[in-house]
């Protein structure tokens, strides 16, 4: 502003203090003009100047809208398919499990190879002084312990296992179980003091004695070791008999099936039973009770 009002000012002291003719020629001239700025100082201007922001557009708002829903149903894909995914691990490790559970069983099956060969025939004398054979018990399931009644605490743990296992069963299944009790010490077990002992564990607890030559036949049928002493040795009644502790599972046809060691509790003992009576019946046929 000040510098378009300095060249008037200019014109008027020129007119006032010039003659007529000379004031004539000034007022002729044009008015002066500022000078041109130079064209960097103009670009250096434009190159600082804050520009204008572009608004936004219709199809650019369209674009963010339609990424933003083109990235939330990826998400989902990829939600769904890590959880079909997942659901496909866990199915295929189930269906592993269970093949080999099964595997598992056809190991411990009746026809595994490599199955000892436990067991046989055997004749010995009842409570009732009946001789019986393992004949005799065919049909069910039997469930031999051999041990001898003076024994004064591992005998009465074990019967007392083979019967709590033998009752936590159910009734049905129990009693296609026949439990038995051979004596390995014939020379003090007869029949009245074998009868008198099996009452004390379980009703159903059948007790088997017999000549030293009969239990020693059937004590090697069933690979059991015993050392009670023959009938010519001299000795007294005062004594205690070494033996095996087992209890021997042998199928309706008298063939070995599983045993039992001192290390098992008697709910192992039922489990396992049950698992044998179960798998009989499901090729073989029902057991009659």
């Amino acid at each position: 502003m000040l510098r378009s009002v300095l060249p008037t000012l200019a014109r008027r002291t020129i007119l006032a203090t010039t003659p007529s003719s000379l004031a004539a020629r000034v007022l002729t001239l044009p008015l002066s003009r500022a000078p041109a700025r130079p064209a960097a100082a103009a670009s250096w201007r434009r190159t600082f100047a804050t520009a204008p922001q572009e608004p936004v557009k219709g199809n650019k708002v369209r674009s963010y809208v339609e990424s933003e829903g083109r990235f939330s149903s990826l998400a989902y894909r990829s939600l769904g398919l890590m959880l079909l995914t997942g659901a496909a691990i866990y199915l295929y490790f189930d269906i592993e499990k269970e093949k080999a559970r099964q595997v598992i069983e056809a190991r411990n099956a009746d026809q595994a190879v490599g199955k000892p060969k436990l067991g046989g025939p055997f004749s010995l004398i009842d409570t009732n002084g009946k001789p019986v054979t393992d004949a005799d018990f065919r049909g069910k399931f039997m469930l031999l312990y051999f041990g001898f009644t003076n024994c004064p605490d591992v005998c009465p743990e074990e019967l007392e296992k083979m019967a709590t296992a033998l009752d936590s069963l159910d009734p049905t299944m129990s009693t296609k179980i026949t439990p038995i009790f051979i004596s390995v010490d014939p020379k003090r077990d007869d029949i009245a003091a074998v009868r008198d002992y099996v009452a004390e564990f379980h009703p159903r607890l059948v007790g088997l004695t017999g000549t030293y030559d009969q239990v020693k036949a059937a004590a090697k049928a069933y690979r059991v070791y015993f050392s009670s002493p023959p009938p010519e040795e001299n000795v007294d009644d005062d004594y205690l008999v070494d033996h095996s502790i087992f209890f021997y599972l042998m199928d309706p046809q008298g063939a070995f099936v599983d045993a039992y060691g001192k290390n098992l509790m008697a709910d192992q003992v039922a489990a396992r039973m049950r698992a044998r009576v179960e798998a009989w019946e499901k090729t073989e046929g029902p057991i009659a009770a």
